[in-house]
């Protein structure tokens, strides 16, 4: 009985100096350098703030509609302008929600409301179609020879 006692024991002493190594780790997520790169405002949806407690440096980590990170300087003009941005963009959509809440007119369907969709005709075969005016002139001119 002892000894399974000192197994247990063991093993949640083995388990919690992995999980106590594994958080204080280096965190994957971090910006390691700031990037001077700038995109248009209109391309960031969100943004976190890194803090230097837990990543060597305190950035700005905006993302993009493309999926893209950009680690930015928080004292920079630039990034504060782009923080402003994505704020007032999130608290629109919070008074907009606010404001149609309970309504569902401007709601759209997930299905299209058309039963069928139209295909184009296929086309004629080269033969069945009409021929056109070029080829027709050519055909002419080969018909006829002058002997003039």
């Amino acid at each position: 009985m002892s000894s399974n006692l000192v197994i247990v024991t063991l093993l949640s002493f083995i388990t919690w100096m992995s999980l106590t190594h594994a958080n204080n780790g280096r965190v994957s997520n971090c910006c390691l350098l700031l990037s001077n790169t700038k995109t248009y405002l209109e391309n960031i949806v969100n943004y976190t703030i890194q803090s230097d407690s837990v990543c060597p440096i305190k950035a700005v980590v905006f993302h993009t509609i493309y999926g893209k990170n950009i680690c930015s300087d928080p004292k920079n003009g630039w990034a504060k302008k782009a923080i402003a941005k994505v704020d007032a963009a999130r608290q629109a959509l919070q008074m907009k929600g606010n404001n149609e809440e309970g309504s569902t007119t401007d709601i759209t369907p997930a299905v299209p409301t058309t039963s069928k969709k139209t295909k184009a005709p296929a086309r004629k075969a080269r033969s069945e179609r009409k021929p056109r005016k070029k080829r027709l002139l050519r055909k002419n001119m080969r018909k006829r020879k002058c002997c003039c």
